[in-house]
Order: structure tokens, then C-alpha cells, then sequence
């Protein structure tokens, strides 16, 4: 039985990201203190549950017109090209546009979690919260967000491959 123990004061903003990111239900032990189970959890998200809460952080710089902004690839939802702007959309609902073509972000991502879901997509797939079959062998992800993506039939094979389906 693995339980994650957290101060409820300093560790407000990771109690946040469980809830919000994980669907993980806190217990209240005192007024100070909270308490995370972690059993029945896939490895992969306890090993990143334990990294945010240790602080390991994998922080990569990406340029934008105003400068460089530094962001945690784990907590990239998704990422989106659109004309000829690349949008990074993240796990708290923020949105960066960066200058960087969309295949050479995808290069510097972590394959076992990002993927090419259309020429336009690449999504985190350790967000997706439903996967619905559409017609034409498509399919419809849900993200944690609530934003919906497709899966074009292109990719659809190597997205299967990356989720073991």
C-alpha cells in the first residue's frame, strides 16, 4: 500500500494537480496534512505523480515572439498547428504560441508520452480522459481539459501502438 503524505499549505498547487490531472481523491488527515493513496495507479502516473511531488521537473525552454518561456514538458495537454502558428496548450489551461515547427517539438518530447495525432496534433497521452470510435476509423480523445481531438485514420495506427491497443 503506497501513500503520498502532503502539507496542505505548502503542497496546494500539486493537491490541485492530482485532483484536476489524475482524479485522485485527497483525505484529510488534520488541518495541516493530507494524504494520496497510490495503489491501483499505472506505474507511469506514479512515477510522475512522485516526480511533481518531489519536484522533478523536466523543464524545457521554447521560443515565442515576446522571448523564451520555460515550461514543464509534463504538463504540456497538447500541442496544435494552426496556419503558421504552433500553440502549446498546458494542463492549467494556458495557451503559448511558439515559433518552432510542430515536427521539431515533437522530436524533442518524450515518445512514450506525446503523440502525432493529425498534422496538426500532438497530445499528451497520459491526459486523455475518453477515447470514443467515430466513423471513417477515427477516433475522438477527451482531455482531462475537456478538449476534444481527433485522431485521423494517417495516425491512427501509430497512436494505437504508443497506447498498447
Amino acid at each position: 500500500m503506497a501513500k503520498l503524505l502532503l502539507d496542505k499549505v505548502k503542497d496546494e498547487a500539486l493537491i490541485l494537480k492530482l485532483k484536476t490531472s489524475y482524479n485522485l481523491i485527497t483525505k484529510d488527515i488534520n488541518n495541516t496534512q493530507a494524504v494520496v493513496s497510490l495503489d491501483d495507479l499505472d506505474e507511469n502516473v506514479v512515477t510522475d505523480i512522485i516526480n511533481l511531488a518531489s519536484g522533478n521537473k523536466e523543464m524545457t525552454l521554447f521560443e515565442t515572439s515576446e522571448g523564451w518561456v520555460n515550461l514543464n514538458i509534463y504538463e504540456i495537454n497538447y500541442l496544435e498547428s494552426y496556419l503558421n502558428e504552433v500553440y502549446i496548450h498546458d494542463i492549467n489551461q494556458n495557451t503559448y504560441t511558439v515559433k518552432t515547427p510542430l515536427y521539431q517539438l515533437e522530436e524533442r518530447l518524450n515518445k512514450n508520452v506525446f503523440v502525432r495525432i493529425s498534422i496538426s496534433f500532438v497530445c499528451n497521452i497520459k491526459y486523455i480522459r475518453y477515447i470514443k470510435t467515430l466513423l471513417n476509423q477515427k477516433l475522438e480523445l477527451t482531455m482531462m481539459s475537456g478538449d476534444k481531438l481527433i485522431v485521423t485514420r494517417s495516425y491512427l495506427k501509430n497512436f494505437k501502438h504508443t497506447l498498447m491497443l
